[in-house]
C-alpha cells in the first residue's frame, strides 16, 4: 500500500476487523514479493556497473575462487572478491547461489517484522474509525433510542455505534442485552417496592397488586412506578388471570381439568401417546392463559408482560419481581335481587284488608301517648343541627326532638337506636350492588382494596356510600390485627387450637374446671373480636364500633349494606431483606 492513500473508515466492528485481516495479508504478500525481486536481482550488485560478454571464463570451475588480482570485499555478510580489472561478478556462476542462500536464512525474520508492522497499522485504523462512527451518532438519535428503550445514555450511544446510527436495530439489540442482564439479575434479593390499586370506572371492579424491587431508590423513580402502573391496569384488562407465572397456576386445578380432557370425546379414538401429547399441549395452553407474565402487554401487543419485565430491569438495573395480586369483581357469587312487581302487589292486596281495623286500634293508642308530652317549641336551629350529627331526615329529627324535650343529644342517641333497629330488619335484604373501594398508605407500602355491598346501583353511586366504603378502606389499613369482616368469619380450626393451649396455660390450672372454661371463653371472645373489622373502634369516633356505623348508614341510607371482604398487602412482608455489610464487601473487593 502507499504511504500517500488511505482507506475509507469502515463504520462496524466486524468490518473494521476484516479490514485489519486484509492490512496484514497485504503487508505479509508485499514482504514476500519484495524478497523473491531482491533474490532474482543479486548480481546486479557488484562494484562495477560493466557487464562484458565474458563467456570466455566459462572455464572456471563452479564454485572456484578467483587468480586474478582481487581485493576482498563484504557484500551481504558474504565474503567475495571483485577484481582488479573491471571482471564483472556477474560472469560468476557461484555468486547468485552465495547470495540465494543469504537472503534465503533471512526471509522468515522479515516476513514476521512485515507482518507485525501490518498488524500495527491494521489495529491503529481500527481504533481511528470509532472515533469516525462515535463522531457521527446524534445527540438526537441517542434521545430518542433513551426515550424508547429506557437504557442509559453511554449505552444508547454504544447500541447506535454497533448497528450504524439504526435506532430500531440499535433498541433490538438492547432489548437483547437487557434481557441477558435480567437473567442475572434474577437470583438477586428483591424486598423493597411497592403496592399499586387500580379501580375501574365505575367501581365495579379493583385490582391491588405488590411489585418488588431491591431498593427504595428504584421504587420511588419513574420507571418502576410506570411499570406497576401498567401491570395493574393489566391484571384488570386480563379476566383469565389468575396467577403471576406458570409456576403459580394451581396445580390441582391443573390436575382435575388434565382428567376432563383426557376423558373427552375428540381424544378417544387417538392412540394413547398422541392422546397425552395433545393433553400436554391444551395444559400448557390453559397454564398461559391464567399466567399474567405470558399475557400479550395491553400497550404493546408485541411483546408479552414479562418481556416489559424484562425491559425494567435492564433499565434500572435492580431485579423486579411481581409478587402477588386480587383482584375484585363486584358481586361475583352474589345472588342478584329479582324485581317482580306483579308479584308484590298482589301480595300486598291480599295482606291489605284484614288489618285495617288493629291499625287504627294501634294508633289511637299511640295518639294519646304523644298528646301527654308537653308542647316545646322546636327551633328549625335546633332540627338543623341534629340533621348534622345523626343524617336523618327532617321530619324524624323533629319528631326526635319533640320526643325529647328538644335536646339535640338525647334526640340523636334516640334516632340512632331508631336507626340500629332498622338497620337490623333491612339485614335479611339481598345486597348484590355496591363499590370496590380501596386505601393506599402514602409511600406505597401498605394497601387495602374492599368491596362493599348495597340493594341498589343508586345508593351505591351516592356521596354517603362512597364515603362509608373509603373510610372502610381507611379503617382497615389502620388496624394491624385485623384479618376477618366478622367475629363469625373467624377460622374454627384457629379458634379450637387456640382454646386448647389456653386450657393448657399455667395460669388456668389450678382453677376449677368451670371457672377456667369462662376464663377462656372471655379470652377467645377477646381474640375474635381483635380481629373482626366490624368489632374495632371506628377511627374517626372511637366511641362507637365500626358495625355500629355500618348500621347508621343502613338507617340514612335506607338500603341494606354489607361489607362483604377485603384484602390488606404490606410491602415485602415474608421476604428475605437484604442486609448490607460493606466492611465484608470491602474486604472481598480487596481480596479478588
Amino acid at each position: 500500500m502507499e504511504s500517500g492513500t488511505r482507506s475509507p473508515a469502515p463504520t462496524t466492528s466486524r468490518a473494521r476487523m476484516a479490514w485489519a485481516v486484509a492490512a496484514g495479508t497485504s503487508a505479509f504478500v508485499a514482504t514476500t514479493y519484495i524478497l523473491s525481486a531482491t533474490q532474482a536481482q543479486t548480481a546486479l550488485f557488484a562494484p562495477t556497473a560493466t557487464r562484458p560478454a565474458v563467456v570466455a571464463n566459462q572455464g572456471v570451475a563452479r564454485g572456484m575462487p578467483l587468480q586474478t588480482n582481487t581485493q576482498p570485499f563484504a557484500f551481504s555478510g558474504v565474503a567475495m572478491r571483485a577484481s582488479q580489472d573491471s571482471v564483472p561478478i556477474a560472469s560468476v556462476t557461484n555468486i547468485p547461489h552465495e547470495a540465494e542462500r543469504s537472503f534465503g536464512a533471512f526471509a522468515p525474520l522479515a516476513a514476521l517484522a512485515a507482518s507485525v508492522v501490518g498488524l500495527v497499522l491494521a489495529i491503529s485504523n481500527i481504533r481511528q474509525p470509532q472515533r469516525v462512527a462515535m463522531a457521527a451518532i446524534t445527540a438526537k438519535d441517542v434521545a430518542a433510542l433513551r426515550k424508547q428503550s429506557g437504557a442509559g445514555m453511554m449505552d444508547c450511544k454504544k447500541a447506535l455505534q454497533e448497528n450504524d446510527g439504526n435506532v430500531e436495530k440499535a433498541a433490538d439489540w438492547l432489548r437483547k442485552k437487557g434481557m441477558a442482564s435480567a437473567g442475572k439479575k434474577a437470583s438477586r434479593i428483591a424486598a423493597e417496592g411497592a403496592v399499586q390499586q387500580y379501580i375501574h370506572m365505575g367501581s365495579r371492579m379493583g385490582v391491588i397488586l405488590e411489585v418488588n424491587c431491591e431498593t427504595d431508590f428504584v421504587a420511588r423513580g419513574d420507571v418502576f412506578k410506570e411499570l406497576v402502573a401498567d401491570l395493574a391496569m393489566q391484571i384488570a384488562a386480563s379476566p383469565t388471570v389468575t396467577a403471576v407465572s406458570v409456576d403459580d397456576v394451581d396445580p390441582e386445578f391443573l390436575a382435575k381439568e388434565r382428567e376432563i380432557e383426557m376423558g373427552k370425546e375428540d381424544l378417544k379414538s387417538k392412540p394413547e401417546n398422541i392422546r397425552e401429547k395433545m393433553v400436554e399441549g391444551r395444559m400448557a395452553k390453559l397454564a398461559k392463559e391464567m399466567a399474567l407474565l405470558e399475557q400479550p402487554f395491553v400497550k404493546d401487543t408485541t411483546k408479552s408482560v414479562g418481556e416489559l419485565v424484562k425491559e425494567a430491569i435492564a433499565a434500572t438495573g435492580e431485579n423486579i419481581k411481581v409478587r402477588r395480586f386480587d383482584r375484585f369483581n363486584l358481586g361475583e357469587g352474589l345472588e342478584k335481587r329479582q324485581d317482580d312487581f306483579a308479584a308484590e302487589v298482589a301480595a300486598q292486596t291480599k295482606m291489605a284488608a284484614p288489618p285495617k281495623k288493629e291499625e287504627k286500634k294501634e294508633e289511637k293508642k299511640e295518639e294519646p301517648k304523644a298528646e301527654e308530652k308537653p308542647k316545646i317549641a322546636i327551633s328549625a336551629k335546633d332540627v338543623s343541627a341534629l340533621r348534622k350529627v345523626s343524617g336523618a331526615g327532617m321530619m324524624d329529627c323533629k319528631k326526635a326532638l319533640m320526643q325529647n324535650e328538644g335536646d339535640v343529644d338525647k334526640a340523636a342517641d334516640w334516632l340512632r337506636k331508631k336507626g340500629l333497629a332498622s338497620a337490623d330488619k333491612k339485614a335479611g335484604r339481598i345486597a348484590a350492588e355496591g363499590a370496590i373501594g380501596s386505601y393506599v398508605h402514602p409511600g406505597s407500602r401498605l394497601g387495602v382494596l374492599i368491596e362493599v355491598n348495597c340493594e341498589t346501583d343508586f345508593v351505591a353511586r351516592g356521596d354517603a356510600f362512597k364515603e362509608l366504603v373509603a373510610d372502610l378502606a381507611m379503617q382497615v389499613a389502620a388496624c394491624e390485627a385485623v384479618t376477618v369482616v366478622a367475629p363469625e368469619d373467624v377460622d374454627q380450626e384457629f379458634l379450637a387450637k387456640e382454646r386448647a393451649i389456653e386450657m393448657e396455660k399455667e395460669d388456668l390450672k389450678s382453677k376449677p374446671e368451670n371457672i377456667r372454661e369462662k376464663i377462656v371463653d372471655g379470652r377467645m371472645a377477646k381474640r375474635v373480636n381483635e380481629v373482626a373489622l366490624l368489632e374495632q373502634p371506628f377511627i374517626k369516633d372511637t366511641d362507637k364500633t365500626v358495625g355500629e356505623v355500618v348500621k347508621a348508614a343502613i338507617a340514612k341510607i335506607g338500603e341494606n349494606i354489607k361489607v362483604r371482604r377485603f384484602v390488606k398487602y404490606n410491602l415485602g412482608e415474608g421476604l428475605e431483606k437484604r442486609n448490607e455489610d460493606f466492611a465484608a464487601e470491602v474486604a472481598a473487593a480487596s481480596k479478588a
